[in-house]
């Protein structure tokens, strides 16, 4: 797994009995905050004059602690949640010849805006506490969009290739430049730095 390095020293437990118990109860408060900050409505008064309800298409299946770790599952550009955001853009333009499904760029644009956001929100959180970064970022879904830069993609990116030159049906390279909508590596690099640097 991808070596992270940490600005502050880390908490970090991973069997139930160590540690203090506070940092239990920490963790799954942890996880439910983020699970749903990453899909909460928003209140009327916080709305933009045509802005839906949801701050996201990310769709939470489950938030928990295992094994010490924030676990946050989630889908991304969320296939009922698109539609229900396309619904409402077609509703603020009318006047538009829009197809009764979402468009393919509708989207990969909710898919980036999620993308964004998932990172915004883990990144507030560690912001608050950042002793628990190990804690809260070690065993994100999403875990490509929390890395610091470009060294952790590339390393990342290097343990890809070498498990699909280990295991030849793996496919672990095709199946992430299919997940983010890229055609190749480069293309992945790409859209990860435009994350990174669109959110900090």
């Amino acid at each position: 797994m991808t070596k992270k390095t940490y600005e502050v020293p880390q908490v970090h437990y991973s069997c139930w009995g160590h540690g203090p118990k506070e940092y239990w109860r920490d963790v799954s408060s942890i996880a439910a905050f983020i699970g749903a900050r990453l899909s909460y409505e928003l209140p009327e008064c916080n709305r933009n004059y045509h802005s839906e309800s949801r701050v996201s298409t990310i769709r939470v299946s489950q938030h928990k602690e295992k094994w010490g770790d924030v676990r946050v599952y989630v889908t991304l550009a969320d296939e009922d949640l698109v539609k229900d955001s396309w619904r409402v853009y077609r509703e603020l333009f009318k006047d538009k010849e829009l197809p009764e499904e979402p468009a393919p760029e509708f989207i990969a644009e909710c898919l980036f805006r999620d993308a964004c956001h998932y990172r915004v929100c883990y990144y507030d959180m560690v912001a608050l506490v950042p002793h628990y970064e190990a804690m809260i970022t070690g065993a994100a879904d999403e875990d490509m969009l929390l890395y610091k830069g470009e060294a952790e993609l590339e390393a990342r990116i290097a343990e890809l290739v070498a498990l699909d030159e280990k295991y030849e049906k793996a496919n672990h390279v095709k199946h992430i430049c299919e997940r983010w909508g890229v055609p190749d590596l480069d293309g992945l690099r790409a859209y990860m730095k435009k994350v990174y640097e669109s959110v900090g």
